[in-house]
């Protein structure tokens, strides 16, 4: 778990202390998708900020293949029944929408952690 995951306490109160105007405006870790009306979102959408990390991504594709092999040598599960559709509902990461921003710390500029196909639209600093 990265660092930031577990210190999101601390940041999410250093930041309603230094911009308490923009609280309002924030939604923390929701993945749910913002309101909208007959399909449009509204214009004053909130931003969400989603804290990731391995575990939300690539540690899910080790953990959905681990179950999957675990089910195949116990029997109860045919090796013929893993599809593509079983994996992508498997993998479905409901609610959480390609990242537009990436924020990358520490020595290594890396992806490590977001998923092959959620780094083609995202921006990284």
């Amino acid at each position: 778990m990265s660092f930031l995951k577990k210190n999101e306490a601390n940041l999410r109160e250093e930041f309603a202390k230094k911009r308490p105007d923009l609280i309002e405006h924030i939604i923390w870790n929701s993945h749910t998708k913002p309101p909208s009306q007959n399909g449009i979102t509204d214009s004053r959408s909130k931003i969400n900020v989603l804290l990731l990390s391995d575990t939300d991504s690539k540690g899910k594709i080790v953990s959905l293949v681990q179950s999957l092999a675990r089910a195949v040598s116990s029997g109860n599960l045919d090796p013929e029944d893993i599809t593509d559709q079983l994996l992508s509902e498997k993998l479905e990461m409901k609610g959480i929408p390609n990242p537009d921003l990436a924020l990358i710390y520490g020595y290594t500029c890396s992806t490590h952690g977001l998923l092959p196909w959620h780094t083609k639209t995202t921006e990284f600093l």
